[in-house]
Formats: C-alpha cells, sequence, structure tokens
C-alpha cells in the first residue's frame, strides 16, 4: 500500500468518526424531546401520567432513553400529544418518521 492510498484512508476514517459524533449528538438531543415537552409545559412526570393516562414507568423509560417513544403505540403517543397539546410529530424522535407524522398533519 503506498502513503496516498494510506493517507485517503485516513481521511475517510477521519471523515466518518466526525459524522458518527454528529450522528450521536443529534440522536441524544432528540431523546430528550419528551422531556422538553413536558418541562415547557410546567408539568412533571406524575402530572404526565395523570393527565395522560401513561404508567410513570414508561414517560421515564422515555425520558431516560431506557424507550424509545417511536415504537409507542399509537394510543400512547396520541394520549400524550393531547395531555402535552402538541403534535405527534413533535414527540417523534426519528426524521423520517417525524417527516411521515408531519406530512399526515399529526
Amino acid at each position: 500500500m503506498n502513503k496516498y492510498n494510506v493517507f485517503e484512508k485516513q481521511q475517510k476514517l477521519k471523515y466518518n468518526e466526525q459524522k458518527i459524533c454528529k450522528d450521536y449528538l443529534d440522536i441524544i438531543s432528540d431523546f430528550k424531546t419528551l422531556k422538553k415537552e413536558r418541562e415547557e409545559k410546567g408539568l412533571t412526570q406524575k402530572q404526565l401520567s395523570e393527565i395522560s393516562g401513561i404508567s410513570i414507568k414508561t414517560i421515564q423509560a422515555i425520558e431516560q432513553n431506557e424507550r424509545n417513544i417511536d415504537n409507542s403505540k399509537l394510543e400512547t403517543l396520541l394520549n400524550l400529544s393531547i395531555a402535552l397539546q402538541c403534535k405527534i410529530s413533535d414527540l417523534i424522535e426519528n426524521p423520517k418518521l417525524k417527516e411521515k407524522c408531519k406530512q399526515a398533519r399529526l
């Protein structure tokens, strides 16, 4: 392997590492979506649980990224969005799914 190939591979690796870091930071910021919405409304987890009918354990698991909100049942998403007075798309984390929800005006 010549020096040019080594340099090229190093540049690709560096680019991939930067992309992974950016993607990771984007994902981490998205995990806070439910918590952000809840706190903007001035609600505690317990209050949100009581209003939405969703267990406090489920809310905690979503906020702590132990459970992915994108895999939640539609009923759960509807109850949370009604309780928080926001659209379902405001709670969704996956960009592709979020866009589909926006197109459907959810």
